[in-house]
């Protein structure tokens, strides 16, 4: 690989990174956001107050799994970018 491609790798994987600790900043407020839009298409918006914050906790959860996972992927290829660049340089 030459030294571009390493680079734009590099960048590609600071990104997903960048994504993931966003995803998990903003899940409080985009599964409230989620969690309102199901309430609203429920029959008359009438749901219970344990079943909504259920659902809210639920759509939360789902964008920090997500979040973490893509942090995760970001870092480890990034960490795997760094070596190959470290040992292969020539």
């Amino acid at each position: 690989m030459s030294q571009e491609q390493f680079k734009g790798f590099m960048i590609f994987s600071s990104l997903i990174a960048i994504a993931g600790i966003v995803l998990m900043f903003v899940s409080i407020s985009w599964g409230t956001a989620l969690a309102d839009s199901w309430l609203s298409n429920r029959m008359g918006g009438m749901v219970d107050t344990s079943q909504y914050n259920m659902v809210v906790e639920t759509y939360a959860n789902n964008f920090v799994i997500i979040g973490s996972i893509l942090l995760g992927v970001g870092l480890i290829s990034a960490i795997f970018t760094y070596y190959s660049i470290v040992l292969f340089r020539k």
